[in-house]
């Protein structure tokens, strides 16, 4: 029977798990690597000389990756089919979504209501295709 291994070292906190290796530096002498994925998905690494450091390190990371990814991880099924209907029917007017979420306060904040905001669709179209050109 295979002897476990104690290393890497997974460290979880709530739903997510980072993983911390054990590697001899360049130098020769035994260094941490933290290992974890940016909010673009790009892997990154963290070095540290000492384990301890490593692992609390892993733990305060892994913390705010649960802190910042609760409100992805809370989207449901609906809330999905609710955006992709609500893009689409943006794209008409040529407005994304995200435009919409900065004009469409704006727009009540004043109005009070939705009247007329199809109108406003259509001028916020025109500005968007006019700044493109």
């Amino acid at each position: 029977m295979k002897p476990k291994k104690d290393w890497p070292k997974t460290i979880t906190v709530g739903s997510i798990s980072l993983k911390v290796y054990r590697r001899k530096t360049l130098s020769g002498n035994v260094g941490f690597q933290l290992v974890y994925y940016d909010e673009n998905g790009v892997r990154k690494f963290k070095s540290f000389s000492d384990e301890t450091v490593a692992l609390e390190q892993a733990k305060e990371m892994a913390k705010r990756i649960l802190s910042h990814g609760v409100r992805v991880a809370s989207v449901s099924k609906k809330q999905i089919a609710e955006f992709i209907v609500a893009s689409d029917k943006l794209k008409l007017y040529g407005v994304s979504v995200e435009d919409m979420a900065f004009y469409l306060p704006r727009w009540l904040a004043e109005h009070k209501t939705l009247d007329n905001i199809e109108k406003a669709l259509k001028l916020l179209a025109n500005r968007e295709t006019a700044s493109r050109n």
